[in-house]
């Protein structure tokens, strides 16, 4: 069982000292959390193996069968220019879990590094990281992510930058709540006094002990993510075609809903609603887990 929250205790302790068993344990114990887990796990698979699974090449076009219902053929029928939807929402995985990681991994990177700094000093300098942090989230985030998707151009690099720029202050806050709590305790009174340097005390004895929440955070931020980056894709400011994206596959088929070719949009937005509620799911569950007073 894993350790219970008593006086003095947080979650964020909870969450460091589970070990894996007891992880896999309470997971099972949590079905949502376990269907999540396996609707991601299989969405990645999807991606890996995309070349082997498309049943056509996600590029090609053939006019003679464009906006052709779902089939045998065409398992999810055809686009505007008689490509393949499978084919391409099965590429399109690839594109979108990439941006979704992608763009997690250098938020909590940056996020995690400036929350670190400002925890530990807690003067003007590190007053002076949170004011700016706090800037960047004093904008809507999905307005902030265009403006910079916007000013950088659409491509996939500048889209991931757009929205990692978006998740940084969530990371430097939780990072930086934890150093201050962290810093407090008796290992870390105990490494100061040993005359480590500072920044040996800092990445060698606070930061791994304060991965905790950012964890539980980083398993929530890739469904935004994707539907961050959908919604720049279909509005031109995110991937460009002819790669395959789903918000850009939304977008293709948008107008055609009203003359009757409801196939080339619902796919793609079907895959977008089951990625984001994966990680939702999965997130929302390691909460309830790590953390039993959130109820």
């Amino acid at each position: 069982m894993a350790e219970p929250l008593t006086e003095g205790t947080t979650p964020v302790q909870v969450a460091n000292r589970a070990s894996g068993s007891e992880f896999w344990y309470l997971l099972r114990k949590n079905p949502v959390t376990l269907f999540g887990l396996i609707v991601v796990a299989l969405l990645i698979l999807m991606a890996l193996f995309a070349p082997l699974l498309a049943p056509y090449d996600p590029y090609a076009t053939d006019p003679r069968i464009s906006l052709q219902p779902p089939s045998q053929e065409h398992l999810f029928g055809t686009g505007i220019w008689g490509e393949d939807i499978f084919s391409r929402i099965l590429y399109g995985a690839r594109q979108d879990l990439a941006i979704a990681f992608g763009a997690v991994a250098v938020a909590l990177v940056i996020g995690c590094l400036l929350g670190a700094v400002a925890g530990y000093w807690e003067g003007f300098f590190g007053e002076a990281i949170m004011r700016v942090v706090e800037l960047l989230q004093a904008f809507p985030a999905f307005i902030l992510a265009l403006a910079i998707a916007g000013a950088l151009g659409p491509s996939f690099r500048n889209l991931i930058i757009a929205i990692a720029f978006t998740n940084v202050p969530i990371y430097a806050h939780l990072m930086r709540v934890s150093i201050l709590s962290n810093k407090r305790s008796q290992y870390a009174m105990a490494a100061i006094a040993s005359g480590n340097p500072h920044w040996r005390v800092l990445f060698r004895h606070l930061l791994p002990n304060s991965l905790g929440p950012i964890f539980i955070q980083s398993t929530l931020q890739p469904g935004y993510a994707i539907l961050t980056a959908a919604g720049l894709s279909f509005i031109g400011l995110g991937v460009r075609l002819p790669e395959p994206e789903w918000g850009l596959m939304v977008a293709m088929g948008s107008s055609r809903i009203i003359s009757g070719e409801w196939w080339v949009s619902l796919f793609p937005g079907l895959f977008i609603i089951i990625a984001v509620m994966g990680f939702n799911l999965i997130g929302d569950g390691l909460q309830d887990i790590f953390d039993p007073h959130r109820n």
